[in-house]
């Protein structure tokens, strides 16, 4: 919706976007495209204010469905309750369809759609269509509670805090009613501290705006990668093994501005989480609900009959044997015992039922009758008896085994029932109870009546019950039918079902309504039979895998310590066959856990987890348990407290590392094995995180790292070998990076034959897509840290007589920032010896200066400073010559250092030195030119030092930063600087 709170501030279009062009003819509507049209898959944005496209390997299109008549909030003559007359989201839906149909006959096979403000209302009404996999709604408006019926498709909306437009009080409603009404997941996040429109309006130069809208975009570019399904395809058309990650990485070139990524030169805060307000799937329907409905019933009519029964029998044998028991015919003396003895029959093969039923819950045919004779031959070497291969008698398995014996106490209790009903009508219809003679006969007759009465009752409702029962499991199917609603097996379900009605019989009959899937396979977990622990994580692992529960499976368990304890237990089990199997799944579902970081904590709390996660990994092994192992670290890694667990398990970093080993034979091969790719690429995510880690911690870390010597050397083989895997090289990369921030780690790394050649190799190699940019952006970070206060790899870099290609990339729009950084610090650390070939930088020089008068932000901080160095080796006639080659006056320069002092008022978290270099530069002219002192004065350069004296901070002392953390000082201290300045403006006077 094109509110005023909306278009507070214009957008800025993104120059790393691309090109697109306009099709006049989409669907019938004009359409801005981007993207390869060869693509299969598809973005639909539907926004009256936004317009930021990306070039990539997906085809994303925004169609103009307000047909050029964008609201406009400055007409006051045409409100917005007017335009909306002629621009009705359900008009825009409409105009939406017949695009989506031509995209669909042009060959695309999945289509996504993101709407925001008023295009959210849009889009909400296509999710009702049907035409779309997924789709994500931003601050949305128009919006009602009514609408959320009939969605589809899985949907995200994100909601803003200080939204009045859509409120949170409003979403939270609308996500209560998709719970009730959606086909597919939701989640609703309200992010703190926004308003309405956040995500696309926001001044760039506000890093807290910045961040803020990358976090919705990166939750929306997760939710699409999700919920599209995926045909992986090449910029040509062709299907490829890269499809998945190129996607992600393109489709994030589209919204994120570029050079959003974090950089050591600049602090960052840790990442906050918004807070979700959906339980995506807590509210579904629990397909078990009807099992625990139906053993409820079930155990209201057994209550009902034992109850007549004890009754019955109490009757019989306190009043009819007790008081009339030589007045009864013999007849009724006869049937009364008989009545008797099948009571008790029934009662016997009642409370030994539903114990055999639970063995033959997981008995198989296969194996029933064989479990006599299979402990005789098993030779595993267990202690205990599993419960079903137990031999009851020698020879004599099928007869015993528990399904028959199950059956047969069935039909005894059948029998008994029936015989009651029997024996009971014949004597209620003859009542020939013999003579009524004296007083101790007189009350025969009412009290046998009430016993047969009794008994017939009891019996009429068991045979009710077992009626019940098998048209409920053997006509209806009900086992069978809500093992497929929950795609769990028979055998688990049918087991569940027993022991809730088992609850309700031997407790309170509400006990069995409390009883759940989860509970049940918790309750199984933590038994120490390997029978039961084997459907309770089978169980756990399918809850926690389907969508529609593991959200509300995963609460559950992670509000449990005993089931996450005997979940971490089971990562030590080594032994083949059925552990192999436990332990696989308790690993899979601890890593689904580990994705919540309030379960990270929990997970990490329990004593020997690390140990038990170090368990998993095996070097040399291709099975999925390192890749679980791994990942399940990778996500206690984002805790500061975990990564100093980790880094002081004894043999867990060596072994991290070892799976980092990459061999020219693997990289280069088109046919290796999926599973040692992920490997390599899960242990280095682990790695980076850990190096990356901020503060005392991430310190130890990166030393303890750097000190293994196969760390660099692996990273190297990557480097060297792995082109056709540029998500290894840049997980390296970032890898080398953040070990660079220690200064004996940057001379291990640079004393690493071939690394920093690699590097450079890597950092000149032509790129034509944003991946291959992004790579190459961080192989120049890397170089400029190494380089940073390091002698020794100064002298490498020069040696590699790579100062000319150097200075040419100070014209890439790519690579100039990390140049100018990389030749800034040759010049300040290369040291007197090298004097020669540094002084052939000078020749730089009037490029940088073109670029300090365009250039802003990191590439003009990073411009400035390269010209300080640069200023060192030349005398202020050469200065003057460059300045006249550039075309630029020097008193344009000047201007230039005062307005940035201006802009930057107080320090600037995204560009910390811009101030730092502007006073070092202004020092050198005032030093080497007094007619620089004059035009200083005049553009008041002395008030404004006093500004910046009076605004200094620790963010502007230090080189570089882990997280907030500053780095490697600055040899002076900015207000020292000041002085300097300030003394020669006043030594002018």
């Amino acid at each position: 919706m094109a509110s005023p709170q909306c278009c507070a501030n214009a957008p800025t279009l993104n120059p790393a976007c691309g090109d697109g062009i306009v099709v006049d003819d989409l669907g019938g509507v004009r359409a801005y495209t981007a993207g390869s049209p060869n693509s299969k898959l598809a973005v639909l944005l539907v926004s009256d204010v936004y317009d930021k496209i990306a070039t990539c390997g997906f085809f994303v299109v925004v169609p103009d469905l307000l047909y050029d008549d964008p609201y406009s909030a400055d007409n006051p003559e045409r409100p917005i309750s007017i335009w909306i007359r002629s621009h009705s989201p359900d008009k825009g839906c409409q105009d939406a369809k017949p695009v989506i149909a031509a995209l669909k006959n042009k060959g695309i096979s999945a289509i996504g759609a993101v709407g925001f403000c008023w295009g959210g209302k849009v889009v909400l009404e296509l999710t009702k269509s049907g035409e779309i996999e997924a789709a994500v709604l931003c601050h949305p408006s128009f919006i009602k509670v009514d609408d959320m019926k009939g969605v589809k498709c899985p949907i995200s909306i994100l909601g803003a805090e200080n939204d009045h437009i859509s409120s949170p009080e409003l979403l939270k409603q609308c996500e209560q009613a998709l719970s009730l009404t959606s086909e597919g997941s939701h989640i609703i996040k309200i992010f703190p501290g926004v308003a309405h429109g956040w995500t696309v309006r926001y001044k760039t130069d506000d890093a807290a705006a910045v961040k803020r809208a990358e976090e919705a975009h990166e939750h929306m570019l997760n939710w699409i990668t999700q919920h599209v399904k995926k045909e992986p395809t090449s910029l040509n058309g062709e299907q490829s093994e890269e499809g998945d990650r190129r996607f992600m990485l393109d489709i994030a070139r589209l919204l994120v501005h570029s050079g959003s990524e974090h950089s050591v030169f600049a602090p960052h805060p840790d990442p906050s989480d918004p807070t979700p307000t959906a339980r995506n799937g807590s509210s579904i329907e629990a397909p078990e609900k009807k099992l625990t409905l139906f053993a409820f019933r079930l155990g209201i009519l057994e209550k009902l009959a034992s109850g007549l029964g004890t009754l019955a029998f109490v009757w019989a044998t306190v009043v009819l044997l007790g008081g009339f028991a030589s007045a009864l015919v013999t007849k009724d003396f006869v049937i009364v015992t008989v009545l008797l003895v099948t009571e008790s029959t029934r009662i016997f093969g009642r409370s030994h039922e539903l114990e055999w039923q639970h063995q033959a819950a997981w008995t198989t045919p296969e194996g029933a009758g064989r479990s006599s004779f299979r402990v005789v031959e098993d030779v595993d070497g267990r202690r205990t008896w599993r419960s079903r291969d137990v031999p009851l008698l020698p020879f004599a398995g099928w007869i015993f085994v528990s399904k028959h014996l199950s059956r047969g106490l069935s039909w005894l209790q059948l029998s008994s029932a029936l015989a009651c009903v029997v024996f009971s009508l014949i004597r209620l219809i003859e009542q020939d109870y013999g003579e009524v003679v004296g007083r101790d006969r007189r009350n025969l007759s009412p009290a046998l009546n009430l016993f047969y009465g009794l008994a017939l009752a009891e019996a009429l409702i068991f045979l009710l019950e077992k009626a019940y029962w098998s048209w409920r499991i053997s006509f209806c199917k009900l086992l069978e039918k809500v093992s497929r609603e929950c795609d769990l097996g028979e055998v688990s379900i049918r087991r569940f079902f027993y022991d809730t009605y088992s609850k309700c019989i031997e407790g309170s009959v509400f006990d069995g309504l409390k009883m759940n899937l989860v509970t049940f396979a918790k309750e199984l977990l933590v038994s120490e039979l390997r029978d039961e622990q084997l459907i309770g994580v089978r169980v756990l692992h399918k809850l926690a895998t389907i969508d529609r529960f593991s959200l509300d499976t995963l609460r559950k368990i992670g509000s449990s310590t005993r089931t996450i304890e005997r979940l971490v237990e089971m990562l030590n089990w080594k032994n083949m066959g059925e552990e192999e199997e436990i332990r696989m799944r308790a690993a899979e579902i601890v890593s689904k856990l580990a994705e919540k970081r309030r379960n990270v904590l929990r997970v990490a709390a329990i004593p020997g987890a690390v140990e038990a996660l170090s368990s998993l990994l095996v070097v040399d092994d291709t099975s999925d348990f390192n890749l679980l192992g791994l990942s399940i670290l990778e996500k206690l890694a984002s805790d500061h407290e975990d990564c100093w667990k980790i880094g002081n398990t004894r043999d867990l970093l060596p072994k991290i590392i070892d799976l980092t080993s990459a061999s020219e034979t693997l990289l280069r091969n088109d046919h290796a094995a999926d599973s040692q790719i992920r490997t390599v690429m899960s242990s280095l995510q682990v790695l980076k995180k850990l190096v990356s880690t901020t503060g005392y911690i991430g310190q130890i870390l990166r030393q303890e790292v750097s000190e293994i010597v196969f760390t660099v050397s692996n990273i190297r083989e990557i480097l060297q070998h792995g082109e056709s895997h540029m998500v290894l090289q840049k997980l390296g990369i970032e890898i080398l990076k953040s070990l660079a921030m220690d200064e004996s780690a940057r001379e291990q790394i640079g004393s690493t034959g071939g690394v920093i050649k690699l590097l450079l190799s890597i950092f000149f190699e032509p790129g034509f897509t944003e991946a291959e940019n992004s790579l190459r952006d961080e192989a120049g970070e890397a170089l400029a840290l190494l380089t940073l206060e390091s002698r020794k790899n100064c002298d490498r870099i020069l040696k590699a007589k790579e100062v000319n290609r150097l200075m040419e990339a100070l014209t890439d729009a790519v690579l100039q920032i990390n140049a100018s950084r990389i030749l800034r610090n040759l010049c300040a650390y290369g040291g007197a010896e090298c004097s020669r070939r540094l002084s052939r930088i000078t020749a730089a020089m009037p490029t940088v200066l073109k670029v300090i008068m365009e250039a802003k932000e990191r590439l003009l901080e990073a411009s400035i400073g390269l010209t300080t160095e640069i200023c060192k080796f030349l005398d202020p006639d050469e200065f003057a010559e460059f300045l006249k080659k550039a075309g630029i006056e020097e008193a344009d320069l000047v201007v230039k250092l005062v307005q940035v002092l201006k802009e930057y008022r107080y320090p600037e978290l995204r560009v910390p030195g811009v101030r730092r270099v502007v006073i070092e530069q202004a020092i050198w002219m005032m030093r080497s030119n007094r007619d620089s002192i004059q035009l200083f004065e005049q553009l008041e350069m002395e008030r404004l030092l006093e500004a910046v004296a009076e605004t200094t901070s620790e963010l502007e002392c230090f080189h570089i930063f882990s997280g907030g953390v500053g780095l490697s000082r600055h040899s002076k201290t900015l207000s020292s600087l000041v002085e300097t300045a300030l003394h020669l403006l006043a030594a002018e006077d």
